[in-house]
């Protein structure tokens, strides 16, 4: 039941949806990710698009994200996170010069907004992107929330066209199940109202293209992978009993124009 009322809410959404124009595809854009790997689950396969379409399309990791598995150093994790950051967006076509890391703390940003915004501001100058992709309002985490009131900031008085994404809802009811590991479900109905209900573009994936998608986000190892097999270490797979990696590659890129 919940997988059917699931499909018929994101059939409706997808019909209040448009794919995005080739004009809007051609446009430069930078896509503010609050850790690495948010920027694989949520918008890899509108970047591909994008690259296809000439389009010059640059990455903003606002946190380090040290604080995804407390096993390992802060220092290490980091580093390690890095990397995979580069290799997913070199999957998807953005070299090394293009990504930048602002790295603030992970599960912090909130605190740092000002000096965030003070930072973001020289790239924007630097790099002119005609779009900024950053999370919704409503996203659950705090960093995803401290990154939409970043961009809302940043934008303030420059001409950019702004889009928003979630990554959480995927991890809400309907879209997964409700178990005691997803602690995501208490913002569904938030994220339902004022997001999916308000979504303006979709990137529907097949192909080459959602090969690719996969093959990004298989790059944050540390987040899809157990480490040496370790069955307690956190997955991105262990969320939603799988649905939410399942949904995030099948349901489509949501998008809503702000």
């Amino acid at each position: 039941m919940r997988e059917r009322i699931a499909d018929a809410v994101l059939r409706v959404v997808r019909k209040r949806a448009r794919p995005f124009s080739r004009d809007e595809l051609a446009r430069s854009a930078l896509v503010l990710a609050p850790h690495p790997d948010d920027e694989s689950l949520a918008c890899a396969g509108t970047i591909l698009r994008k690259r296809a379409a000439g389009a010059t399309v640059r990455i903003a990791f606002m946190t380090d994200g040290c604080r995804s598995h407390p096993t390992v150093p802060p220092a290490e994790l980091a580093r390690m996170r890095h990397a995979e950051a580069i290799a997913a967006a070199a999957v998807l076509g953005i070299g090394e010069a293009d990504v930048a890391f602002l790295d603030f703390e992970d599960g912090a940003l909130r605190a740092s907004i000002p000096q965030a915004v003070k930072q973001l501001g020289p790239l924007l100058d630097r790099w002119q992107p005609a779009q900024l992709f950053a999370p919704c309002g409503q996203d659950w985490h705090a960093d995803h929330i401290a990154t939409n009131a970043i961009a809302e900031r940043a934008v303030a008085g420059r001409s950019i066209e702004r889009f928003e994404y979630s990554v959480y809802l995927w991890r809400s009811w309907p879209w997964s199940p409700i178990d005691g590991f997803d602690r995501g479900r208490r913002t569904s109905a938030a994220l339902l109202a004022r997001f999916a209900a308000r979504v303006t573009h979709v990137t529907m994936l097949e192909g080459d293209d959602l090969a690719r998608k996969r093959s990004a986000l298989g790059s944050h190892r540390s987040q899809m992978e157990r480490r040496g097999g370790d069955p307690t270490w956190w997955t991105l797979g262990d969320w939603g009993q799988g649905e939410f990696v399942a949904r995030s590659l099948s349901g489509g890129e949501l998008f809503r124009k702000r």
